[in-house]
């Protein structure tokens, strides 16, 4: 009876054992991304890029700009292949702002080239293209005391160029060019708004609205500028500036204010549906709720796209369809036109909006990352039940 009463104690021990040897396992490794990248093929090499990457971010997110431009430079450049150092931190938003993060990589980039051409030549549009965008930070802050002299033909002109050494995606390149002068105006006007937008609005009437996109992005999110904060938003007014601003600039106001919306409400999605709601204009509304749809993006990368794809739902009516507008096209520009997560997206929505995704998938997929017919069909062919909406064969319209 003696040893048959022993038994469960010496269970109970090893029990013990076992669970604190499992925890000291799981205390001990790295966060991984939620969404990984296939594997490296040069996993330490990655692993060197990221813990560096997370090292200089500890050291420099009170000090900014020039701390980080100056240890990317010495720590990453010196000894890494930009390629390189963007597949490492693609996803890794469980330490840092990928987005941010790639900014000051551009602004390090410009400087070691001097050239946006062929800094240009060397990024990708890994996390939403902030590589491309802190190039001509760095580029209009070697410029900053002959700004004035800038026309719109000097901007668009700089843009038509940067794209020439790339070989691909030039349109798209255009287009973040454009943003990025956005994001460039607010960085060397120390978050003037009314001042980038006014620089912004040099440019041909059609262009601006990229531009100004960069600005209320830059403004909204506060990306580059903790060492020079923005005064245009205020905790007792939601909606400002856009509640200030010209009726020209409100699309584009209301889209990055989901941004601030979603921050102060620690994204509390139903109450940002409902603080949309509130926007009268039907045309503004709906550019909050697109942008809300677009921080999916960042969603799915930190918290999962299955986290992602529960969020749509959530609004009412039209909102659901929205929604899915914004985040769609956000999803193929976080991927540099890479379809697979958009997909998954897709696949985990509500049943009802599944057909809808998939034939805005491939709306987005054909006419701004301009797949030829070939790789439409070949890539519509991966929705299965949905390839004929995702074909455009659907009875499918969209409002943006």
């Amino acid at each position: 009876m003696k040893n048959i009463a022993q038994k469960p104690k010496v269970l109970f021990f090893l029990l013990i054992a076992l669970a604190l040897t499992t925890l000291i396992i799981i205390q001990n490794q790295k966060p991984q991304p939620i969404n990984p990248k296939p594997p490296s093929n040069n996993p330490s090499r990655t692993d060197e890029i990221r813990d560096i990457s997370r090292g200089l971010y500890e050291e420099c997110r009170r000090s900014q700009a020039a701390c980080f431009e100056q240890k990317i430079t010495d720590r990453l450049l010196a000894k890494y292949a930009v390629a390189d150092i963007l597949e490492a931190v693609y996803d890794w938003d469980v330490y840092f702002s990928c987005h941010a993060f790639t900014h000051f990589l551009g602004q390090a980039l410009y400087k070691k080239t001097g050239s946006i051409p062929d800094a240009y030549s060397q990024v990708n549009f890994t996390c939403h293209g902030g590589t491309y965008h802190g190039v001509l930070e760095a580029f209009l802050d070697a410029r900053k005391t002959t700004v004035d002299s800038l026309t719109g033909k000097d901007l668009e002109t700089t843009c038509a160029d940067s794209p020439k050494k790339s070989g691909k995606n030039t349109s798209q390149i255009f287009t973040e060019c454009l943003h990025g002068f956005g994001h460039a105006f607010m960085f060397i006007t120390n978050a003037d708004l009314p001042s980038s937008l006014a620089y912004c609005d040099r440019l041909d009437a059609s262009l601006r609205e990229r531009c100004w996109g960069g600005a209320f992005m830059e403004n909204s999110t506060s990306s580059t500028n903790a060492d020079h904060p923005t005064n245009w938003l205020k905790a007792e007014d939601k909606f400002y500036p856009c509640t200030v601003l010209p009726a020209g600039y409100l699309k584009q106001c209301y889209f990055y204010q989901a941004n601030y919306l979603l921050k102060i409400t620690s994204r509390n999605w139903q109450r940002v549906f409902a603080d949309c709601a509130e926007v009268a204009a039907a045309a503004h509304h709906d550019y909050c709720v697109l942008g809300l749809g677009a921080q999916l993006a960042s969603v799915s990368n930190e918290e999962g796209i299955d986290v992602a794809a529960s969020v749509c739902p959530l609004g009412q009516g039209n909102d659901q369809y929205v929604c899915v507008e914004g985040a769609v096209p956000s999803l193929f520009a976080r991927h540099g036109g890479a379809a697979p997560q958009v997909f998954e997206f897709c696949r985990q929505l509500a049943p009802f909006l599944r057909e809808f995704c998939f034939a805005k998938l491939g709306s987005v997929a054909k006419t701004y990352w301009q797949y030829d017919q070939a790789s439409l069909e070949s890539t519509c062919l991966e929705a299965k039940e949905f390839a004929y909406a995702c074909m455009g064969l659907s009875n499918n319209s969209f409002k943006y």
